[in-house]
């Protein structure tokens, strides 16, 4: 999570965006262009299962996390989900440009880790830091 001092550096060189309660930030399946970094509020994330038709929730985002830098990361064109403020949310867009500029930057052997390390998640091949399923160095079991 990012620091005050950092968020506040974000707002002085990248375009800030304000949205009311209940305003959508981008639907699933619409063309990436960026990712968000919170400054304030709360950012409610979903995903419409088609098949088992259902909506899950996948967690909130909350002032220094950040969200919606999947296609520069696995360079998709479409948002696999969707964000909706729950509040009044001032956030930090950082264009995909940008974003890609900086993976470019970045050792290939820590981005194919990161990148190995999300997908792993996302099958439940291991353990989510939010899981209780993660065992603690204090466990007995460990």
């Amino acid at each position: 999570m990012l620091k005050p001092s950092d968020l506040e550096n974000l707002k002085k060189n990248l375009e800030v965006k304000t949205f009311k309660k209940g305003q959508v930030i981008f639907p699933q399946g619409q063309i990436a262009d960026g990712a968000y970094v919170v400054i304030s509020g709360l950012v409610h994330i979903k995903k419409k299962h088609n098949l088992e038709n259902f909506i899950e929730h996948l967690g909130d985002i909350g002032p220094g996390d950040s969200f919606g830098a999947w296609y520069a990361l696995f360079e998709s064109k479409l948002r696999p989900i969707s964000a909706v403020a729950v509040v009044k949310t001032e956030l930090v867009f950082i264009p995909n440009e940008v974003l890609i500029k900086k993976l470019q930057s970045c050792d290939p052997f820590i981005i194919y880790c990161f990148r190995k390390w999300i997908d792993l998640v996302r099958h439940e091949k291991v353990p989510s830091p939010k899981s209780n399923k993660i065992k603690g160095i204090n466990d007995p079991k460990f």
